[in-house]
């Protein structure tokens, strides 16, 4: 079916109506997508890696010789 331009604007404003904007719509998606690859980005850098941070070998320090 094709619509004519008079039909595809009132389907638009009718849209409008019921609350959908087609910007807050790309933000979300965009939102969406960002949150998806800082997830996918933190795994694989290992954010939520579980290992405990390597612990530190004491230094020797040789007691002076009087």
């Amino acid at each position: 079916m094709v619509r004519t331009t008079t039909e595809s604007k009132a389907v638009v404003e009718e849209a409008r109506r019921e609350g959908y904007n087609e910007k807050t719509s790309q933000v979300r998606w965009l939102l969406l997508v960002v949150l998806l690859l800082g997830a996918a980005g933190a795994i694989y850098f290992g954010v939520f890696d579980d290992k405990p941070p390597p612990r530190q070998t004491p230094v020797r320090v040789p007691s002076a010789r009087r």
